[in-house]
């Protein structure tokens, strides 16, 4: 896994930066999830892995109908001409993270043994915690747990 990430982190920040620098960070994100999912199922990753497939077959696997980014395209050759298809899962991970980064997204889980309603006021609070520990103008991408095995 870590040798993954090792060969796939240049990767998603050649893609992060090219997304960022045509300002396109939103679509790339959608392009490369979807290739990731197609590349990380056990069917996709066999199919685009076919030797006897040719480079167009397989780009036209991993991108969506109806177009797509010529740039993101032009990624996904030099992905597969250098063997790298398969560390499309762990690319878009590290471009998420770094999609986050740049704008400022905070993920927060809270975890609870009471009923799973997260309402404004403890969003609000939780807002206010952590962002007196956060850079400013930072937002949060909340998300709640209910695990009611945990109640005392």
């Amino acid at each position: 896994m870590s040798h993954n990430l090792t060969l796939a982190r240049p990767y998603a920040r050649a893609a992060f930066g090219l997304a960022r620098d045509h300002g396109r960070l939103s679509a790339w994100s959608s392009l490369l999830g979807f290739a990731a999912a197609v590349a990380g199922d056990e069917r996709g990753r066999a199919l685009i892995a076919h030797p006897s497939l040719d480079q167009d077959t397989q780009l036209g696997l991993l991108l969506p109908q109806g177009g797509s980014d010529p740039n993101f395209r032009q990624f996904l050759a030099l992905l597969s001409s250098n063997r790298r298809l398969p560390l499309l899962p762990e690319i878009a991970a590290l471009f998420e993270q770094l999609r986050a980064d740049e704008e400022r997204v905070l993920k927060v889980t809270i975890t609870s043994a009471a009923a799973q309603q997260l309402t404004l006021s403890v969003s609000g609070s939780v807002e206010i915690f952590v962002g007196n520990a956060t850079k400013p103008a930072q937002t949060f991408a909340l998300q709640s747990a209910w695990f009611p095995t945990i109640r005392s």
